[in-house]
């Protein structure tokens, strides 16, 4: 069945869905001479051999850690290293106020990248095929059942439904936040863009830029961190723990396949 005690996916703790905030971020080495030199100033590596491979084996761990979206981080990450390189051509004042800021976002995106990696692995652990015949056993025997097992069966199925509504929500969940995801990039990078764009302009753009720049990338801070609030403290815990009440489930199905139909 579904979830035997062999099974280790229902072990998993649906907490892992709350991932915690990662502040402390590990910059990527980047090709070419200047932008390395870039990546491993901010890092304070030497730019010798043993800080080029402690730079791989943290860009590996970030791969790692960050699965399918680890160059999505990637891209945000570099759009961020280039925002500051061009603040420093023509409003250096600017960068000491632009970097907190580009941390906070990237902050986010990082945990959207977290989460929607975490969510990856724990959807593809529910056994969601063994469900389907499962119910199907049930519904079986339901046609068989006496009368006074009829009941049992019923709220068995009725249960196993449930967490298939459950994971359910939990995979539109995770589009929803790779979208979320996408979309923080996006931005990010159009925010480089315009900077770019800005720099080649008139003097009068390009010097109120820096401030619409700084508020922007405040503002869309802000906007997802108060939609990782809400992720949190609402939708994925409205899902309560679907690996505890399936197992529940299971354990009452096996109680009665023991017993005589």
């Amino acid at each position: 069945m579904a979830t035997g005690s062999a099974d280790p996916w229902h072990l998993i703790p649906i907490g892992v869905l709350s991932v915690i905030f990662v502040i402390h971020l590990l910059s990527y080495v980047a090709t070419g001479p200047r932008r390395a030199g870039q990546f491993f100033s901010k890092l304070g590596l030497r730019r010798n051999k043993k800080s080029l491979e402690e730079a791989r084996r943290q860009r590996e761990a970030k791969t790692t850690e960050l699965g399918a979206y680890a160059d999505l981080y990637q891209n945000a990450e570099e759009s961020a290293a280039e925002i500051e390189t061009a603040l420093d051509a023509f409003a250096p004042e600017f960068k000491e106020e632009m970097r907190p800021q580009l941390k906070d976002y990237l902050g986010q995106v990082l945990l959207l990248a977290k989460t929607a990696n975490e969510l990856d692995g724990i959807i593809g652990d529910i056994p969601v095929e063994a469900l389907k015949k499962d119910k199907a056993e049930l519904r079986t025997k339901l046609e068989k059942a006496s009368p006074a097992m009829r009941a049992e069966y019923e709220d068995s199925i009725k249960e196993v439904e449930a967490q298939e509504e459950s994971f359910k929500a939990l995979n539109e969940q995770r589009e929803l936040i790779d979208l979320r995801l996408r979309s923080s990039v996006n931005q990010i990078q159009q925010l480089r863009l315009d900077l770019a764009k800005a720099k080649a302009a008139d003097k009068e753009r390009e010097a109120s830029l820096p401030e619409s720049l700084i508020s922007s990338v405040r503002s869309r801070s802000e906007e997802l961190s108060n939609y990782i609030e809400d992720l949190k403290k609402g939708h994925l815990e409205a899902l309560a723990d679907p690996f505890e009440e399936l197992e529940k489930a299971q354990n009452d199905q096996t109680s009665l396949n023991k017993k005589p139909s």
